[in-house]
């Protein structure tokens, strides 16, 4: 199971970007930096902003810049206040993510009841995206030992991987803003385990440009893209509502070569609304299924059959 930032939110925690620039830790930002000022206007101007795009254009716009010819000047001074402002975005919206609420989480959303049923299930493992403290959440919910991982780190670990990805051309002067070359980064060999699974659930991850490296070439492959996919796989997403659901296929439809219509065909492939009241009878069937097929459940049908 993949687990993405709408899985938070639905939850009700506030989690997006947003709830973290619209709080008092973010008003009271260092902004002596030109990346912290980079954002803090984007912020102004659109009232909106995704962290990890806006440090990415900030570095690409000065790359832009010199393609033109326009004087860049890496200077160490200017590098240094840049890093350092960095990292105190880090810190700040980690402390941010620590101070809200985990009580106050709704256990009859749609992503505390597919948790329920995951964790019933017994077969899954957890990918998570998110920052937020997922072992309190989980034991919220009435589970302790949930088998996950945290892709990018967390506040348990009083350590979040915020940044870009590696297959963004920088200077190396900013290279500490690649998430893999974070000293905390781990590899949690999740496109061997998309690879592996026979059922992939995905709550709440847009796909987007992000984390795309992420699941291009499971996408990719699962569409027929590399010949027909060794394996038929079930894949379950879980989104909010119709333009969510359309962002979505359109982000397939940029991994797989504009074959999504294969993606269908070849797989059991099927996109939830958790907002659409005609999803919902189906989200429930679909988390009953999860529980009637349960390792404890499989596991009394085999003794039974063999006694």
């Amino acid at each position: 199971m993949i687990i993405g930032n709408g899985f938070d939110i639905d939850l009700g925690l506030p989690t997006r970007y947003i709830d973290f620039c619209n709080s008092q830790y973010f008003q009271e930002i260092d902004k002596s930096s030109n990346i912290i000022r980079h954002i803090v206007n984007k912020y102004d101007i659109n009232k909106w902003v995704d962290l990890e795009l806006e440090i990415r254009d900030f570095i690409l716009d000065r790359e832009i810049a010199k393609e033109k010819n326009q004087p860049v000047v890496y200077d160490k001074s200017v590098i240094d206040k840049n890093k350092n402002g960095f990292f105190e975005l880090n810190n700040i919206l980690m402390d941010y993510l620590k101070s809200l609420d985990y009580s106050a989480i709704n256990n009859q959303s749609t992503a505390a009841k597919l948790l329920q049923a995951i964790g019933k299930n017994g077969y899954f493992k957890i990918y998570n995206y998110n920052y937020s403290d997922f072992s309190k959440i989980s034991q919220l919910l009435g589970f302790n030992n949930l088998k996950y991982t945290h892709v990018h780190s967390s506040i348990k670990e009083s350590s979040i991987i915020l940044g870009i990805e590696d297959n963004i051309d920088i200077p190396k002067e900013y290279c500490f803003t690649i998430k893999s070359h974070n000293p905390n980064y781990r590899s949690s060999n999740i496109r061997y385990a998309l690879e592996k699974a026979d059922e992939v659930i995905f709550f709440g991850h847009s796909l987007g440009i992000t984390d795309y490296h992420y699941f291009s070439d499971f996408f990719l492959n699962q569409s027929g893209n590399n010949g027909t996919p060794q394996k038929k796989k079930t894949i379950r997403i879980f989104t909010y509502d119709e333009d969510s659901r359309l962002d979505i296929l359109l982000q397939l439809r940029e991994m797989n070569n504009k074959k999504t219509n294969e993606l269908f065909d070849l797989n059991d492939f099927r996109i939830y609304c958790t907002s659409k009241k005609e999803d919902v009878d189906d989200i429930n069937r679909y988390c009953q299924n999860l529980i009637n097929n349960s390792l404890e459940n499989q596991t009394e049908r085999l003794r039974d059959a063999f006694y």
